[in-house]
């Protein structure tokens, strides 16, 4: 207490983002987006955490970083998320520029400086604020200065984060024609006929990038939030569990315990919001759900199970209004979202291979407004399961197969069929 007495009332929020980020481990805040700025007190104990980070790999411990900075660095509560604290430093440090900027415009129109003039320098100046807001804001092609911090700030988020700036899919030929990762505001979607694997895969997504220290939001309707859970817990065991024994309850206490320890001290590495208790899962309601957990990226599991804002009867009016909705709340968010779907079969209803993108069911709108499109195919009597790309802002297109023990977790990597 006397030592955040002695914080002046200015500064408390940098201190309260530095307790966050060590507190959480959370490590994806280091290279957020001109953060580093925003510390006028405290920039270079800012500035010693990121270097150990790159240096060690891993996040500083608070204690070790009280005890480096011998009092400097006051121990203050951080109940919220690490977005929470920093978005207020964002709006204070923010607030601080306006008023000075207001001042000295002021007192250049006293001094007899022309109004166009001052408008003038005052605009140039909001301009540079606007890479400290989260509004949308116009960029100067030639504003180089602005391009080399851009540029600086995308390669050491990508060195941090084992060198892609985005988030991974954790699959290695998806991820070698995905060099950006999945970026703010994207769409990736999964798309797959009934029972053919497309739910394990965003599950897949989701269970290698919490090793990664990236956090999913994960909306269910169609399993209940245990039964995810279990499919995440196989997939990072890699064999040490099956699903069917955790559905079942049958876990090892040892093998449980050894499974939990790495994320000792980890008070939120992700969440699963099911449909229990939920009359209609619209984009609003997930708004509220992602303002409340601050994730790094959103699955939606499956969209024709969702409904939209206007909670329309028609079907094909509905996806598509849902795509569209579920678009604006990606780049209003600033996070991924993975958007699983069902595609209708064919005529006949035999299925031989993974659908084509155009085929989600009820409106193709999905496939217009993804960044990336996937399709996904479980051979018949395999572990088969096909992974195809039709879609892909960002490089080509890709194809590949899993081997993949669902019950086990465990698959590998092939380039054909057996």
């Amino acid at each position: 207490e006397e030592q955040v007495a002695e914080v002046k009332e200015d500064v408390l929020t940098e201190v309260k983002v530095i307790n966050s980020v060590l507190k959480n481990a959370d490590k994806a805040t280091l290279f957020a987006p001109s953060v580093d700025d925003l510390f006028t007190a405290y920039g270079d104990i800012w500035t010693y955490v990121k270097d150990y980070h790159n240096t060690y790999g891993e996040m500083p411990s608070f204690e070790l970083m009280a005890d480096r900075f011998e009092g400097d660095l006051p121990d203050v509560s951080v109940p919220g998320p690490t977005k929470h604290y920093l978005d207020s430093l964002r709006s204070e440090f923010t607030q601080v520029k306006v008023e000075s900027l207001l001042t000295r415009a002021a007192k250049e129109l006293s001094a007899g400086t022309s109004a166009i003039e001052v408008k003038t320098k005052v605009q140039e100046a909001l301009n540079k604020l606007d890479r400290f807001t989260i509004t949308s804001r116009d960029l100067n092609i030639m504003d180089t200065e602005e391009a080399k911090r851009h540029y600086d700030e995308v390669r050491e988020r990508a060195i941090a984060m084992g060198g892609t700036p985005g988030v991974p899919t954790g699959i290695n030929f998806v991820d070698a024609c995905m060099p950006l990762g999945m970026q703010a505001g994207d769409i990736v979607s999964l798309i797959g006929y009934p029972a053919r694997g497309k739910s394990a895969l965003g599950t897949l997504f989701a269970a290698k990038n919490i090793r990664r220290g990236y956090k999913p939001l994960i909306f269910s309707r169609e399993m209940s939030a245990e039964a995810v859970r279990d499919r995440i817990y196989t997939v990072m065991g890699s064999g040490l569990f099956s699903n069917s024994d955790l559905m079942l309850g049958n876990v090892n206490p040892d093998d449980f315990r050894e499974f939990s320890r790495e994320f000792d001290g980890k008070h939120d590495i992700g969440q699963i919001v099911d449909g229990n208790g939920v009359g209609d899962m619209t984009p609003n309601f997930m708004r509220g759900k992602i303002d409340q957990h601050r994730p790094d990226f959103v699955i939606l599991d499956y969209l024709q199970l969702f409904q939209d804002n206007r909670l329309t009867d028609d079907m094909t009016s509905r996806m598509r209004n849902l795509s569209l909705e579920i678009k604006d709340l990606a780049n209003q968010a600033q996070i991924p979202f993975i958007v699983i779907s069902s595609a209708t079969p064919p005529d006949g209803g035999k299925v031989d291979g993974p659908p084509n993108v155009e085929r989600s069911s009820w409106s193709r709108q999905l496939s217009y407004d993804s960044t990336v499109c996937i399709a996904i195919h479980r051979y018949d009597d395999t572990n088969m399961y096909q992974v195809e790309c039709a879609k892909n802002r960002y490089g080509p297109l890709f194809s590949g197969f899993l081997d993949w023990d669902m019950d086990r977790g465990t698959y590998e990597e092939k380039f054909e069929l057996d």
